[in-house]
């Protein structure tokens, strides 16, 4: 384990909390930044952690296989939208809950067709 002063991650804009490659960083309560390297699970994952992994990688591949007219509005519609997240964000989101009302009231607000 180490710890380096904060401050000379901040000066490079860097506040990291949790896992970020193969280390896991945390700040102690002296405000030092603590960091090492990340330890292998100690268990396999559940089930239900399996399929939401399985979920992700196909909402990812059906993402990346959009036109990319499709993607940008997307991305489009989170700016016009002024949403804190992006296009890819909400193509997400969309893929993983379900929720058509959700996008079809950004599509309403942006004027932009996302379900079509």
């Amino acid at each position: 384990m180490r710890t380096l002063d904060p401050q000379l991650f901040r000066f490079w804009g860097w506040n990291t909390q949790g896992d970020f490659g193969p280390y896991t960083f945390y700040t102690k309560t002296n405000n030092a930044l603590t960091f090492y390297l990340k330890a292998p699970p100690h268990k396999p994952p559940s089930p239900l952690q399996t399929l939401v992994r399985a979920q992700l990688k196909t909402a990812a591949a059906l993402w990346a296989a959009q036109l990319q007219t499709r993607r940008q509005r997307w991305e489009l519609a989170t700016k016009r939208a002024h949403l804190r997240i992006n296009g890819y964000n909400l193509w997400i989101y969309w893929q993983m809950t379900g929720d058509a009302a959700t996008i079809q009231t950004v599509e309403r607000q942006t004027s932009l067709a996302l379900l079509t």
